[in-house]
């Protein structure tokens, strides 16, 4: 669903568990005050309080939403909102074949539905403002949104990423791709 100027409700929404809440805030904070619009679960008590949330959650999560970063730990995979939330970004992610859902990796737990291919950013040693910069970045080159004064004054520095499980390389994406030191 976009908004009446044919944008996005929001540029971004973050699908994460409740064990990351913290870390996650604090992304969601960070990416604010670049000026992105960041659906946030606790920044909407307010819409939210009294709407059932299994038909409102599919459509935040798979059509009023520019991008969808999930944040993945073991946790992740074994909760029921988490997975509703999953499941619609997916499904996006499949009839728009484009970089839709961004994955985040506090560990290695395999993810149902995410392809082995697809690489992630790994948050291990990152703080939530230096991933904040990453997504604004990755925002601005899919054109949803323009990279901001914080993102340009940090060179736009893209964190380290990993494949999925079963990959043997790590990458680092900086200037450019390298492998990382010590591989897996």
């Amino acid at each position: 669903m976009t908004d009446a100027g044919g944008r996005w409700r929001w540029d971004v929404a973050l699908s994460f568990a409740g064990a990351q809440r913290d870390y996650v805030e604090q992304v969601a904070a960070a990416l604010k005050e670049r000026g992105l619009r960041c659906f946030y679960d606790a920044d909407e008590q307010i819409e939210l309080w009294g709407k059932y949330l299994a038909e409102e959650v599919p459509g935040i999560y798979g059509e009023q939403a520019a991008a969808v970063v999930v944040f993945i730990p073991a946790e992740y995979v074994e909760r029921d909102w988490t997975q509703l939330e999953r499941r619609a970004a997916l499904d996006r992610a499949v009839r728009e074949r484009r970089d839709y859902v961004l994955p985040a990796r506090f560990d290695d737990t395999p993810v149902p539905g995410l392809l082995s291919g697809v690489v992630t950013v790994d948050l291990l040693g990152q703080s939530p403002r230096q991933f904040a910069g990453v997504v604004a970045a990755k925002l601005a080159a899919l054109g949803i949104a323009g990279p901001s004064p914080a993102t340009r004054a940090e060179g736009g520095a893209i964190a380290p990423i990993r494949p999925e499980p079963g990959r043997v390389d790590r990458l680092r994406l900086t200037a450019g791709l390298s492998p990382r030191p010590g591989g897996r």
